[in-house]
């Protein structure tokens, strides 16, 4: 028989869900199973909340707050009321337990396992290390897996290292805490303290740092030190706390699977910017105990999130000021509702105006160019020939050529020039004999096949071409189903080839493809593959699709050379080096040098056995497209393993992820 409920993890959201069920009756002649590797025996966390007295959170959860502070403290400044609310500070240990005696009321049965899988078929199902155990319906709080690394300098992290401290003498105020006191060395960083009194001799002071580098406790003692005995004199040390939240907000929310709810950060219950998640958490389990759909957030409060981490990483010089700023500028109260997001959009426009405008429109631009960046390089590049053609003709064509070799030189010859690196021809990573022998050889293969029949070659890279293609696209977009990316690359060399039938025509010709008697309504075949392009970009709602399908629509009207190169240039190159980037952790530095021999090997091959100084421009263009073919075949069985190997080490990494968040 199976189970009602499965705990995927027994962190905070499972422990507020928890007791919001038993608050609703939910639990009761329900069959129980909790699975979570540790036993939750540690005082690991701390959580902190601001709320009404007459607030349903209060209601539930003051009781087990260690303690509250109605007036708070911020950058030195006098402590200010807070007006009705209060700031609540609840160790996690009393949470579990709290939880813990609620479940085993309830007979729940506890398995201290790492979870290995959560998925659904017929029903839920939790895949641990004892077996596989079904439910009607499974709670999971495993930590997430961020399936799109972020760029190396935006991956903020909120680090912090607290030491819980008894004082000699009676130097605090056990009513007023102090949020956010940036009187202490940034190291190049965002720093700030923030002290939280329990009593007028014990106190948790912590130093926080918002960076791309987490704290250590080495570089956290002398300051912590030195605060500490300067603000309240002699001090003994009792405990150390720590720890790490990604300030990422670029979380994609995971599957839908039936019977599966994701909770806290897996579910996004964790404001990016500060990294207060309890009363999201909560909301979020108030929605589900009353079936309702989760209140959607305002997309302005993850905008202004996203500009601020922005400025944390590239400007972290500029953190201080601004929030310092920002406490000279606003009362406490009005800050702890624009926390809370409640604050309207014109009281938004009050607070902005008054703080650093310039460092703010310098990060939405910032953040706009590099939202941007893969359609301002292929638009950019269109923009161009279309200026060029209009207002000096002779030149346009041989400027657009000119930048397509740059490009290729760059980023195209270079995207192709890490096999090596995807391990799928070779383990170590290295440009081997045995490597440049398969290499050789898959490539060969392509070219006896043009020397035998060019119209089955040329099927062949095309349709390879377009798996590729299309591949390199649905894993950007996050798409799993391969079937798609193959669709979608067939749907580009349809719209592309068919909006230039005389060029496409002459390049069979050079490449003695024989297509006589093959007649098609060219217009007719180039409107149905835009058609179904749009309508696969809207069904799947992905922005950058829709503007690949208007790049198509625009290429039309460019010579198919420069339509072709363009797009795969200042799209597909672009894109797939970032995947390269991001899965091997380089830089684009430490990329060009890893594809440097690769580069020079590749153009060497096509000087010396492809190229032929006496034939005609275009004669050695369809030899490039024949030697762009060969080189091709193995560059996509490369990337095709690069990307299953990427997929399946997410998917190992996400199951074994068991700490619940």
């Amino acid at each position: 028989m199976g189970n009602d409920y499965i705990f995927a993890g027994l962190g905070a959201s499972s422990c507020i869900l928890v007791h919001e069920l038993k608050r609703k009756g939910l639990l009761n002649n329900k069959k129980i199973l909790v699975i979570d590797p540790s036993t939750k025996i540690v005082n690991d966390k701390t959580y902190c909340f601001w709320s009404k007295d007459t607030e349903e959170i209060t209601q539930d959860f003051s009781a087990m707050a260690s303690h509250c502070w109605s007036k708070i403290s911020t950058d030195s400044h006098p402590p200010q009321e807070m007006g009705d609310l209060k700031y609540y500070h609840i160790n996690s240990l009393e949470l579990y337990n709290a939880t813990k005696r609620i479940l085993t009321q309830h007979r729940a049965i506890f398995l201290n396992e790492a979870v290995l899988e959560v998925g659904s078929a017929q029903q839920p199902f939790v895949v641990s290390e004892s077996g596989t155990y079904k439910a009607q319906t499974v709670f999971d709080s495993r930590p997430p897996h961020f399936d799109k690394a972020l760029p190396e300098d935006q991956n903020i992290l909120q680090s912090f290292v607290g030491y819980k401290i008894t004082l000699d003498d009676k130097a605090l105020n056990p009513d007023a805490c102090t949020l956010m006191d940036f009187n202490v060395p940034q190291q190049n960083h965002t720093q700030f303290v923030y002290v939280l009194p329990f009593s007028e001799h014990t106190a948790l002071v912590e130093l926080t740092r918002f960076g791309t580098q987490a704290i250590s406790e080495n570089n956290a003692a002398p300051v912590l030190h030195r605060y500490i005995e300067e603000k309240f004199g002699p001090y003994k040390l009792k405990d150390i706390e720590r720890g790490v939240i990604p300030m990422f907000t670029d979380l994609k929310p995971p599957k839908p699977l039936p019977g599966v709810i994701p909770l806290g950060t897996r579910a996004n219950k964790v404001k990016p910017s500060t990294g207060y998640a309890f009363k999201k958490m909560y909301a979020h389990a108030k929605s589900i105990c009353q079936n309702e759909s989760a209140k959607k957030e305002e997309s302005r409060f993850r905008f202004y999130d996203r500009l601020l981490i922005l400025i944390l990483a590239l400007w972290p010089h500029q953190g201080k000021p601004i929030f310092q700023r920002l406490f000279q500028v606003r009362d406490t109260a009005y800050i702890l509702k624009f926390l809370d997001e409640k604050t309207s959009i014109w009281e938004d426009a009050r607070m902005f105006y008054k703080l650093p405008v310039s460092i703010f429109l310098r990060s939405c631009f910032t953040f706009w160019v590099r939202k941007q960046k893969p359609s301002l390089l292929l638009f950019g590049s269109l923009l161009l020939y279309f200026v060029l053609d209009l207002f000096v003709p002779q030149i346009a064509e041989p400027v657009m050529y000119g930048l397509l070799a740059t490009g290729l030189l760059i980023v195209g010859i270079p995207h192709g020039a890490m096999d090596h690196m995807t391990e799928a021809l070779s383990n170590t990573k290295r440009i081997t004999l045995s490597f440049i022998l398969k290499y050789l050889a898959l490539m060969s293969s392509v070219y006896m096949l043009w020397v035998l029949s060019p119209t089955i070659a040329l099927l062949g890279f095309v349709l390879y071409s377009a798996w590729h293609f299309g591949e390199t696209d649905v894993v950007e977009w996050n798409i799993k189903t391969p079937f798609i990316g193959l669709l979608w690359g067939a749907l580009f060399f349809i719209a592309l080839f068919s909006s230039h039938p005389t060029e496409t025509q002459n390049i069979l010709y050079l490449l003695d493809v024989n297509v006589v008697g093959l007649s098609l309504d060219v217009s007719l075949v180039y409107m149905s593959a835009i058609g179904v392009s749009f309508a696969l970009a809207l069904l799947f709602k992905r922005a950058q699709w829709f503007s690949l399908v208007c790049y198509l629509l625009f290429a039309q009207w460019l010579p198919l050379v420069i339509a072709f190169g363009t797009y795969f240039i200042f799209h597909h190159s672009y894109q797939g080096w970032s995947h390269l980037r991001a899965s091997l952790g380089q830089d684009n530095v430490a990329l060009f040098k890893n594809a440097l021999p690769f580069n020079v090997g590749a153009l060497a091959l096509f000087l010396f056995f492809f190229l032929n100084p006496q034939a005609s421009f275009e004669k050695n263009i369809s030899l490039l497209f024949v030697f762009i073919s060969c080189i091709s075949f193995p560059h996509i069985f490369c990337m095709h393993r690069f990307y299953a190997s990427r997929r399946k080490t997410q998917k190992t990494g996400d199951a074994f992820l068991s700490a619940s968040s």
